[in-house]
């Protein structure tokens, strides 16, 4: 099994041979990560882009360390990574901590998704 570097892992994120971004998981430990995305241009927003590579980010995640309990965190004013994360399957479970999104300071909710008998996400 690999073991990723002080609980963390980050992956490229590429578009028609473009780096755009990235996908990682931090705080790997028992079987728990906390998922982050950026992709920097928003002329790739709202494309899919970012919901296929946290899909497979997860899925890496459930095979290569066991992963079946991810959290994750976004501006309350950020909507896209918000639907992002409900579609991918996430559930609003709290708001902890404030952060600024585009000049708009907002709250950070945060989100948990379970993996469910072992089953690719």
């Amino acid at each position: 099994m690999n073991k990723p570097l002080d609980g963390f892992v980050r992956k490229g994120i590429e578009y028609k041979d473009e780096l755009i971004g990235y996908t990682d998981l931090a705080y790997i430990k028992d079987q728990t990560a906390e998922l982050g995305i950026a992709i920097g241009a928003s002329h790739y927003w709202g494309k899919g882009i970012g919901f296929e590579a946290s899909r497979r980010m997860m899925e890496y995640g459930l095979k290569e360390f066991g992963i079946n309990l991810y959290f994750a965190e976004t501006n309350e004013y950020n909507v896209a990574s918000r639907r992002m994360l409900e579609k991918l399957g996430y559930k609003e479970i709290g708001i902890e901590g404030k952060e600024e999104y585009r000049g708009r300071e907002g709250q950070l909710v945060q989100y948990e998704y379970k993996v469910v008998n072992n089953e690719n996400v």
